[in-house]
């Protein structure tokens, strides 16, 4: 099931790095699996590992600063980003002019709708341009859109634009595609006007259960030796 693989993606990323401990893709991997599953700090710990074996590498770290609600770090971070990340990361800051220019710079650079449509929308949306951004997120979806990841970003927009059932439904097929990353759902601000709703009740408890076996996981695979952190 796709619910299991970012923590069967962080055992084996774990248990090579092990082994080699100076390859810096490897520890590159565990910044995504790691957050995937919810375990930030070692998200950080593996950038900072990969970046200690190669100063040149880019990492996928700045999503994970951004959940930890360090935005003025996720949006230095968001190289290999495309540009998604840092307009996000400029709107929790309410600094919506900045978001809105780099978005609009980033549409211009990306042809291909399925990634077009993250800025797009996000852009819209801070515009106050409720429809065009609901168009551009659904057209996302609809491009066969398997990143759980990316269905998080655009879950907590539904959720700001007050499109609650369509947010949830979003939200729920993140989760059930392995984004278990609680942290993000139990922190962030976008998704306050869901914390009394049943359903978002219900997905939380869901999400803080698998993250509590990814922990477990990742402590017995040896993770808080392996990248010098407690989980």
């Amino acid at each position: 099931a796709d619910q299991g693989r970012p923590k069967q993606a962080m055992i084996r990323l774990l248990a090579r790095a092990r082994v080699n401990s100076s390859d810096p893709e490897l520890f590159s991997g565990l910044v995504h699996a790691c957050r995937y599953c919810g375990l930030l700090e070692a998200s950080v710990a593996a950038h900072e590992q990969a970046a200690r074996l190669d100063p040149n590498i880019i990492t996928s770290v700045g999503h994970s600063y951004f959940y930890l609600g360090d935005y003025d770090r996720a949006m230095r971070a968001s190289m290999g980003d495309f540009g998604y990340l840092k307009g996000v990361a400029l709107g929790m800051l309410n600094r919506r002019e900045e978001a809105i220019s780099i978005l609009h710079e980033t549409e211009q650079k990306f042809p291909l709708a399925v990634l077009r449509g993250y800025p797009v929308s996000l852009r819209a949306l801070l515009e106050g341009r409720r429809s065009e951004s609901i168009e551009a997120a659904e057209a996302t979806i609809a491009a066969h859109l398997r990143d759980p990841e990316g269905l998080f970003y655009l879950g907590r927009q539904f959720v700001y634009l007050g499109e609650t059932a369509r947010a949830l439904e979003i939200l729920a097929q993140s989760v059930e595609r392995g984004f278990i990353c609680f942290p993000a759902f139990a922190r962030d601000r976008w998704l306050d006007p869901l914390r009394d709703n049943p359903e978002f009740v219900r997905i939380l408890g869901l999400v803080e259960g698998r993250y509590r076996e990814a922990v477990a996981a990742f402590r017995e695979a040896g993770g808080e030796q392996v990248l010098g952190t407690s989980s």
